[in-house]
């Protein structure tokens, strides 16, 4: 295929057009994509309208109040996603940034325990060195993480390290932790250190973002031949304090996370009367980043911030 034929097959099927249907992939809604796009929504119909006839395919069909994507607009979202990342990236790459001028939007994603105390922290500091940079925050865990990368949904992401990562998915561990028992004392019977009949006797929460009923502390729990008493298991870490605040329960949380919550909200922490599990904490992004000098930024403040909370 030479180059005359190639940008003559581009001109017919108009990238600006690509970009209306990686907005209806990532948001299942013509409204929603509109409004990613900073655009009406009739524009977007007539987009897909036109997409619709170009690529001999419904691409989306309605479930619901969603709009759910064809076969075939999964398998062109597959290759298109990734192409459309790889252009914005030369282009930020190449670009320049300056983050006193600049009013780029930068995407980032933490566990909810962690950004309680850390996305202030960052608002506070660009607040002095980035004025006009925007930050949108996202849920993560080390599931969706990978995900969230190659989707070009965050362009920075913190979490636990996850256990298989691909070689585009590029991290640094910042430190390592591991759990402690948090509770109100007012609520509660537990000294600290709690010993191991107390922590088995007192109901617990579990954090889950799948809803599951046991975690790593079972395991730990087990190899000891003792149980605990998981009284509910929630999806975020910040619906815990009030939970502790209204009766007799406790949560096993990451211990760097779990010192700052004692402090904002009246708390107690205790260690574990067992050899805690332990994890990593890093800092990740996508290959195609590597080089964009407000990913390298972000990832650098991010880190200075954390760093200070530690």
């Amino acid at each position: 295929m030479n180059e005359k034929f190639t940008e003559i097959e581009l001109k017919k099927y108009d990238l600006n057009a690509l970009l209306v249907f990686t907005a209806l992939m990532h948001e299942r809604s013509v409204t929603k994509a509109a409004k990613r796009l900073l655009v009406g929504p009739p524009a977007v119909s007539m987009t897909l309208a036109r997409l619709r006839e170009l690529f001999d395919d419904p691409l989306f069909v309605r479930a619901g109040k969603a709009m759910e994507p064809t076969s075939r607009a999964e398998r062109l979202f597959a290759r298109i996603g990734p192409a459309l990342g790889e252009i914005s990236d030369v282009i930020r790459s190449h670009s320049g940034f300056d983050p006193a001028t600049s009013s780029r939007t930068i995407r980032f994603a933490s566990p909810d325990d962690l950004e309680v105390v850390l996305v202030p922290a960052i608002l506070e500091a660009m607040a002095d060195c980035a004025p006009g940079v925007k930050l949108v925050v996202r849920s993560a865990d080390f599931r969706n993480v990978p995900d969230l990368l190659d989707d070009g949904e965050v362009d920075v992401a913190l979490t636990a390290t996850p256990p298989q990562l691909e070689k585009r998915h590029r991290y640094g561990v910042i430190y390592e932790d591991t759990f402690t028992a948090l509770y109100d004392p007012a609520q509660t019977a537990i000294t600290s250190p709690v010993t191991l009949e107390q922590y088995i006797e007192v109901p617990q929460i579990l954090l889950s973002t799948r809803g599951d009923w046991r975690g790593p502390i079972d395991d730990a729990l087990a190899t000891l031949g003792r149980t605990r008493q998981v009284l509910a298991s929630v999806p975020r870490f910040s619906t815990i304090p009030f939970i502790l605040k209204s009766r007799s329960s406790l949560v096993n949380m990451p211990s760097k996370s779990a010192s700052h919550y004692a402090k904002l909200y009246g708390l107690a922490t205790s260690a574990l009367p067992f050899s805690s599990p332990r994890f990593s904490v890093s800092i990740l992004w996508h290959l195609r980043a590597e080089q964009d000098p407000a990913v390298i930024w972000f990832r650098k403040l991010t880190e200075s911030c954390l760093k200070k909370l530690l």
